[in-house]
């Protein structure tokens, strides 16, 4: 009774485990990728696991990077809308890839819109908060960057590229 109890359960964790590899597997390959900066063949094992399984926020988050990173801008937001509306703590990653790829199509008012609702929503993601304080000094939004470059800070204290936009803005500021 014991045996068949066990070989029943191992026979089971198999199973789901056969399961779960594919998409791992997939997953791995196209995250290794991807961070060796081989976008093209990371999408293609990314795309693989994302047949498999469409709600995955790491998987998104990783789908709309690397469609970003190769310009494809329009469906680099696809993935991060499909990454925001999940609503989980890598949903704000979405909110970054989508406006620097708004910003890519050269769509500043929808990148600060956007950028807006992240950061309303995310207040503590210091990618959000300093990207959004370059694209508004970009814009030459002086006093909102400020903020934002600070909220970036608060956020991260070692991050020398909003301490440095930081310095930036304040001497832009004393030369109007």
């Amino acid at each position: 009774m014991r045996i068949t109890i066990l070989s029943i359960f191992l026979t089971f964790s198999f199973v789901l485990s056969a399961q779960k590899t594919p998409f791992k597997s997939h997953f791995k390959m196209g995250k290794a990728l991807a961070d060796s900066g081989d976008y093209s063949n990371a999408k293609v094992e990314l795309l693989k696991a994302y047949s498999i399984n469409k709600k995955s926020d790491s998987l998104l988050n990783e789908l709309a990077y690397c469609y970003y990173q190769t310009n494809s801008y329009r469906t680099a937001i696809d993935y991060a809308n499909k990454l925001i509306k999940l609503k989980t703590a890598v949903s704000a990653d979405g909110y970054v890839v989508k406006c620097a790829s708004y910003e890519g199509l050269k769509k500043r008012d929808f990148a600060l819109h956007h950028y807006q609702k992240g950061v309303d929503l995310y207040p503590q993601k210091h990618e959000l908060n300093l990207n959004y304080a370059l694209a508004l000094f970009s814009a030459k939004e002086y006093s909102k960057a400020e903020y934002y470059a600070a909220q970036a800070v608060l956020t991260n204290k070692r991050n020398d590229q909003a301490h440095y936009l930081l310095y930036k803005i304040a001497v832009v500021q004393d030369n109007r």
